[in-house]
């Protein structure tokens, strides 16, 4: 455990030197789930965990509920894939954006799609790809042209 507590005390340093506030440490959520980190930087919301992406969504969940934060302004990122599950979840908290640095499940193009959710997947530096509801996103950019499909 040693190590995941310093990991932990280098992320809240790192935070901090990047001007965020610390607003809770190793949150525990109401479906025993638990967030490492909880921070903000001016208007960003940052969650902050090293576990599953299931059980992190649930306790980020479990937090805003809490706390009373709705989900209309805010972005869901993770580094994994964005599966049906997913979201799903970001839905059912309000989130209109999942964003990704790997891509998204054909299942999750699915429930995006029927959900209106703008699911953006391949996130890295500039780029993205966005899967669905690019009406969603404001700014200068190009539409994907040809058919959209799931990249795993």
């Amino acid at each position: 455990m040693w190590v995941g507590a310093y990991g932990e005390q280098v992320a809240v340093a790192w935070l901090r030197a990047l001007g965020c506030r610390i607003l809770a440490r190793n949150f525990k959520g109401p479906h025993r789930g638990e967030v490492d980190i909880v921070a903000r930087q001016n208007k960003l919301l940052l969650f902050i965990e090293d576990v599953g992406r299931h059980n992190a969504i649930d306790t980020i969940a479990g937090w805003m509920w809490m706390h009373g934060i709705a989900g209309g302004d805010k972005v869901i990122y993770t580094t994994g894939r964005l599966t049906s599950e997913m979201i799903i979840k970001s839905a059912q908290m309000g989130i209109p954006i999942a964003v990704s640095r790997s891509g998204i499940t054909e299942m999750g193009l699915d429930v995006a799609q029927r959900l209106g959710l703008c699911a953006i997947g391949r996130a890295t530096a500039k780029r993205f790809l966005c899967y669905s509801a690019f009406e969603r996103l404001q700014g200068q950019g190009e539409a994907a042209s040809g058919r959209l499909r799931a990249v795993a």
